[in-house]
Parts: C-alpha cells; structure tokens; sequence
C-alpha cells in the first residue's frame, strides 16, 4: 500500500506546482491510452499499436517478434483464460497439473514449473505491472482490451524473469463515453457465463470503468466410483479503474481487482494405455487391491481412482500509474501491491482407488513494485534520437507449506511390498499428518535500464539496450517426517538459504526500412533469470539447495512486410536462442527436485502470412519450425525403469515440437442495412512433442501430433449495440494430453519396466468438444 502512498503524495506535489504545467504543453492521454488499451486490428488492413518497447508503435515497425490479439480476437477465438492463448498464439504454450499453482508457461519450448520457488523463464505482466507467480493468471480474461505475446529475451526493458519472452495483458482504460455491456453465455457442461462490464464519465477530466466476470462449470469428469462428476469450478473477478486527468499535463489511473476461485481442483489424469505392461498390471492389481484403472482410451474422462478434493485460490491487487508530460518527455511511475494465495486440498494423490496418501498445500504471494520509467519524444536532435529509462524495485515473501496425510491403504499397498521391515513402523506411526512441509522465501531485486534508438539516416536505424538487475533472496525450510515409513518426504531443516547475485543484460538492434511497410532487422540479445533454492522435498536437501542463475543469448534476422495497400502482410524472423544452465525441475515418481541442467539451443523460424483478398474476407496462418537440442546434459536423470543419470547432450528438449501453428480465416458479410453477420475458424495444430516433466527423455511421454479446431458464427447490429453468437472449441473432439507424468510411487507399486527403463505414464487430459451460445448487449 506504501506504494499508493507515494504515488498520490506525488502526484498532489505535481498538480500543485505551476511550473509543471506552464513549461508543458503537450497533453498526455493516460498511462496506456491510446497504446495497447487500443490495440485493434480491423479487416481494412489498419495499424496494431503496442507498447512492446515502452512506447506507442506499429506493431510491423518494432523489430521483434510477437503476436498481437485484440479484444474481437480472443473473442473469436474463444479464449476466455490464458490456458487458451497456445490456440492462438505460435511459440508459446502453457501446462497446467494437477496441482492448480503449477502452471508452467513456455516460449520456444522454455519455461518453469509454477508451484515451487523456481522463477518464470516467461514474464507476466498485467498493465505494466510484474505477476510473479504464474499460478495467479488462471483466473480468467476479465475486460482485457489485449495481449501481446513477446517471444526473445526481453531482459532490458522487462526484467531479470524475461528471459525466453513476455506476455503483457492490458485492460481496457475507463474513457469519456458511457457504456453498460452484458454478455452472458451458456454451453457444454452446464458452464455458465456473466461479464458485465460499466464505464462512465465522473467529469471532463475523470472517468470510472468497472467489471465483474462469473463463469461456472461442472467440470469434465466422471468418476465410475462414486458416480458423480469432478472438475468443478466456478470464477468471480471484479475490477475497478478510476482515470484523471490532473492537469493539462499529468495523469493518473487506478486499478484494482480481486479474483477468486473455488472447486474441486480435479483435472482428468488417466492411464496411458500402451505404458501399462502385463507385470506393471499384475503387480499394480496385487498391492492396490484388485481394482484396475480404465484403459479403454488414454483421452477418457472415466476415472477409477479418487477425485475428492477442493481449491479456494483467491488474489486482489491495486495498481497506480502517474504519467507526467514534460515538454515532449514521459515521466511515469507505476506502483502495484499484490496478494496471492491457493489451497488445494488432494483426498488422494496416488491416482489409485487404495487411499495411499493425499495432499493438503498453501501457497501465497505477497509482492509490491515500483518502477520510474522516463521516455523522450521520437524527434530528439532533429529526429535523430529517442530512448527509454528506468529504475525498477520488486519486493516479494513467497510461502509454500504442505501436509501429507498417509491414507489406509499406504502401509498395506506399499511399504509391505517396497520396505517390509518397516511396515510394523508404518502401522505404529501417525497417518494424518505423517509428515509437514513449510517453506519462505523473501526476494529483494533492484534494476535499473536504458534503451535508445539513433537514427542514421531516414531509413537505417540503431537500437542499444542495457539492464543492470541485482536479486537477493533469503529462504527458510522446515520439512519434518512424523511416520518413519514415509518413503515420500525427507527430514531437512534449514534456515538463512542465501542467494546474492547480479547480472548485466543487454540488448542490440539493427533496422533498414526497404520501403514504407516493410523492415528488415537484426538483433543481438542477452536474458538473466535469477537463481534460488529448490523447494522440493526430494532427495536434495541443506545448502545444497541453492541453484545458480538461468542465462540466454539470443540472435534474430527478420523481415516485416505489408503489400496491396497493406491487404497482404508477410512477417518472418530467423532465431538461436541459447540457455545456459537450464534450471530444469525433474520428478522421479516420489518428489520433486531442482537443478542446473546444462545448455540447450532452440533455434527455427517463426512467421506470419495475412491475407484480405476481398472485401469482409481475412485468411492467415502463423506458425514456428524448431530445431531443439541438448548442447550438453550429461547429468540427465535416468529412465525411471532404471533410475541415476543418462547422457541426453544432442537429444530434443521436452515442449519442443518441430511444427506448432495457427490457421484462421473470417468472413463478415450484411444481413440487411442494420444487421451483419460474420464466421471465424481456427485451427492450431502441432508435431509430435515430448511433454513429460522428468526431463528424462523418455520416449512414453511423447504426445503424438495433433489439430484442434473451433469456430464462431455471430449477428450483430451494424450499429454495435446487440449481438448473438454460437461458438465451439475441439469441434472434432480430438483427445490429446497436455503433460504426460510418470505413476506417483512408480517403484513402491512395481510398475516399472526394468527392460526399457520406462513405467505406467499419466496423461493429463485436454479440454474435450464444448460448444457455447451467448448474446453481448451494449448500452451507450
């Protein structure tokens, strides 16, 4: 709150002094008015303006590469939360577990696991503010005027966990026009819902917007045990933005929100139908008691194991951005307070119907930032000179406590198989609290940054960037183990985990305008994503918890282009993309553990064609072709057939599919004078991609290829104030699995495969065929 403190006291300052107003005589629209909050595309071929560079540009002048998605977009597309934008959006997916905080988002195959300490190789970023947990962005798209998916390195202007991409979300800024939107839906699975979104002028200088998002389902699941659904979840979001104008020069917006979401927290995890061998099921029927898994479809939404379980995950935030105009200069200070907290309670965690052991976690984030940024006019020394700087502080405490409870089958179905001297300990010791977890860390990180763009001639121009980021952490651990037969936790307390370190990054830029739509570009650039402590329970325990920073340095060469009066737009960019000792976070079937993981090189082309060849008619494909490889891990983690380490230099990295893509096309058409009508079609679709999570190159965790396909017929008054629409996502059903992990206590049931290395496989199910109507109402 300290934050908002600092922020009006500045700004009281500010409105108070005439000599501000007087030197100044450009007016500033707001913090992000007119920049992304704006951001549209329409069939005409007009300009998308983003801020990917901290300033107002065209999206086909700023010499990186990213993707774009307005409003009208995400709406067509059906995207309603971020575990949708992989359907959109090239180079970029997100994997989200059982486990709800564990969301892991990637670019170019790189990201991190959400639900431990590790920091997001992927930086979120909500209206310029940093989200340090990537668990809390799971609450759904409420009022979101856009996004921009930001694939590189973008460690000068965005910070030290920037270090493969960004993904920056802005909401729609409060305006001076009235406006009451209602847009309700209903679809498969009895999901229901409500946006109703209100903006008003206060006065000619103020303005207020507010939201509130439910969206309810009852899930996918269900269970063939006690016969009743899972997967439940229902959605509340609210947010507020207050806008001013102070003076002719300054401004000021606030934003807060608060999100919340409730259910049972079960996703669907079936059997891998092909990795369950005649031993693995003889022995899996022996010690579970007799009952065996479905396996008549890997892509089943049957369960025959425990689906109990409940999430509460609840988070509010608030949000300052000052934004002085001085004589053509930018001075902007965005202050933000954050809190974050999920708990998630698992019934039982072993995926079987025998009660083995269930899981009750907490995590919570509490964050607050402060970044003074300074921007110069595009026409510096007779247009020769613009940049951008800044000073940036983050402060986050960052807990993650659990309780294991051992179920009534735990001793009879695994220690009496896996450790049989110790079932009499097993039977003597406590079930219920066999074994606590708790774990804090404080992180402290300063930086300060400078980009500035020199133009050589008309045409020729120079970009150069550097970043100072310095991280201190401090972290405390207390894992106590109360059943002495617990095979799934370890003793280990240690206080005062230190980690201290800084980096350097920079960034170097070379762009020609062949012509006035069209750039050529090359760019040279360096990310840092920070080190930290391994906040697993596994077998790395003490100081040896402290793992070193992630580095990556990346080379691009692309071209921009727009023909025919901007109705054909051809965009590619050529990239290498080194990572430096890859903080890979491995699961061996019992816990979860942390390490510094060698070099991987990504490198392949990403592009985008857009075409309008008539009128009300747009068709486009975007895609990526990566080319993946360890340059060194010769430490890897062993098959889990076999256990201890393997030589994985020269093999493909996990979520690295050769082919990943998006095809789309739109028609928008009349009805009559007052009424149109408009279809869209999408289909993403990639190559066959290891999506396991043990970083151990097993050939079961392989997801073959596949295309998901979704569509959208919509009516619409010409005059904006009604529309009516069907829509559908995975029309033609198509099973697939969005992370494949290996039997949680693989080697107690006797599951694993001593000949090939491999074990029982889980699939983690995707979204089967849902369809939807709803109806927008607009009130002007």
């Amino acid at each position: 709150m300290k934050s908002l403190f600092i922020s009006s006291a500045l700004a009281a300052v500010v409105a108070a002094s005439p000599a501000f107003a007087q030197d100044a005589d450009t007016v500033v629209a707001g913090a992000d008015a007119g920049v992304a909050d704006q951001t549209t595309e329409d069939l005409s071929g007009g300009e998308i303006i983003v801020t990917a560079q901290k300033r107002s540009e065209s999206a086909q002048k700023v010499p990186i590469s990213l993707t774009v998605l307005g409003e009208e977009r995400l709406a067509e597309a059906g995207v309603t939360s971020i575990l949708g934008l992989q359907r959109v959006v090239p180079s970029f997916s997100v994997q989200k577990a059982q486990q709800s905080a564990n969301t892991r988002l990637a670019i170019r195959g790189i990201g991190s696991s959400g639900n431990s300490a590790i920091e997001p190789s992927v930086g979120a970023f909500v209206d310029g503010i940093y989200i340090p947990r990537p668990g809390s962005l799971l609450a759904g798209l409420n009022d979101i005027a856009s996004v921009e998916v930001l694939r590189g390195p973008q460690g000068t202007l965005f910070g030290r966990n920037a270090s493969m991409g960004a993904i920056s979300f802005h909401t729609t800024r409060p305006d001076d026009e009235f406006l009451l939107e209602v847009n309700g839906e209903y679809g498969s699975y009895d999901r229901r819902r409500l946006n109703i979104i209100a903006n008003t002028p206060i006065s000619d200088r103020a303005a207020f917007r507010i939201s509130g998002l439910y969206d309810e389902t009852d899930g996918f699941g269900r269970n063939d045990l006690t016969g009743r659904h899972f997967g439940y979840s229902r959605l509340l979001s609210a947010r507020a933005a207050l806008a001013l104008e102070l003076t002719d020069t300054l401004t000021w917006t606030v934003r807060g929100d608060y999100q919340q979401v409730k259910g049972d927290g079960q996703g669907q995890q079936s059997v891998v139908a092909d990795s369950f061998t005649p031993a693995a099921r003889a022995n899996f029927i022996t010690r579970t008691g007799g009952r065996v898994p479905i396996l008549d479809n890997t892509y089943t939404f049957r369960a025959g194991h425990s689906t109990d379980g409940s999430l509460r995950d609840e988070q509010y935030g608030v949000a300052s951005d000052l934004s002085l105009d001085a004589d053509g200069f930018t001075i902007r200070l965005l202050s933000s307070y954050r809190k974050w907290s999920a708990h998630q309670i698992e019934g039982d965690s072993s995926l079987t119907s025998a009660d083995i052991f269930g899981r009750d976690a907490r995590f919570s984030s509490k964050s607050h930032s402060q970044e003074l940024q300074i921007s110069s006019p595009d026409d510096l020394f007779d247009d020769k000179l613009s940049f951008v700087a800044g000073l940036y502080y983050f402060r986050e405490v960052y807990g993650l406590d659990e309780v294991m409870n051992l179920g009534s089958g735990y001793c009879s179905s695994i220690i009496a198989y896996a450790a049989p001297a110790r079932l009499a300990a097993c039977n003597a010791g406590p079930l219920a609290r066999a074994s606590t977890f708790a774990f804090e860390q404080e992180t402290e990180s300063m930086a300060g940054y400078g980009q500035a763009t020199f133009n050589v001639t008309d045409r020729l121009h120079l970009t150069g960037g550097i970043r100072y980021s310095h991280d201190s952490k401090r972290g405390d651990l207390d894992s106590r183990v109360f059943n002495t037969a617990n095979v799934l936790r370890a003793n280990d307390l240690v206080n005062n985990l230190i980690f201290n370190g800084g980096k350097v990054t920079y960034r170097a830029n070379i762009t020609y305008d062949l012509a006035p739509d069209t750039i050529v570009f090359a760019t040279w650039a360096t990310g840092y994503k920070s080190g930290g402590f391994d906040a697993g329970n596994g077998s790395t325990l003490g100081r040896n918890r402290v793992f070193r920073p992630e580095t990556t340095t990346n080379w691009e060469l692309g071209i921009k282009s727009q023909f025919l009066d901007r109705k054909l737009t051809a965009n590619a960019t050529l990239f290498r993309t080194d990572v430096n000792d890859f903080q890979l976070r491995s699961y061996n079937g019992t816990a979860f553990s942390v390490r510094n993981a060698g070099s991987i090189r990504q490198q392949g082309v990403e592009f985008e064609l857009t075409a309008r060849p008539v009128r009300g008619l747009s068709v486009g494909v975007t895609g990526t072709r990566l080319w993946s490889e360890y340059t060194d891990f010769r430490n890897a983690p062993g098959l889990p057939g076999f256990g201890g380490v393997q030589d994985l230099t020269g093999r493909r990295a996990p979520t690295s599919p050769r082919w990943q893509g998006i095809a789309n096309a739109k028609y928008e058409g009349e009805l009559s004078g007052s009424i149109g009508w408009s279809l869209s079609t999408d289909l993403s679709f990639q190559s066959a991609s290891d999506i396991g999570t043990a970083g151990d190159g097993n050939p079961q965790t392989v997801q073959a290829a596949y295309g998901l396909l979704g569509a959208r017929l919509s009516i619409f008054s010409t005059d904006d104030k009604w529309e009516a629409y069907v829509g559908g996502e995975n029309l033609t059903d198509k099973g697939y699995c969005t992370i494949i992990t290996s039997q949680p206590l693989n080697g107690p049931l006797g599951v694993n495969d001593p000949a090939t290395g491999g074990t029982l496989q889980r699939c983690v199910v995707g979204d089967p065929m849902t369809v939807r109507a709803g109806f927008k109402l607009r009130f002007r």
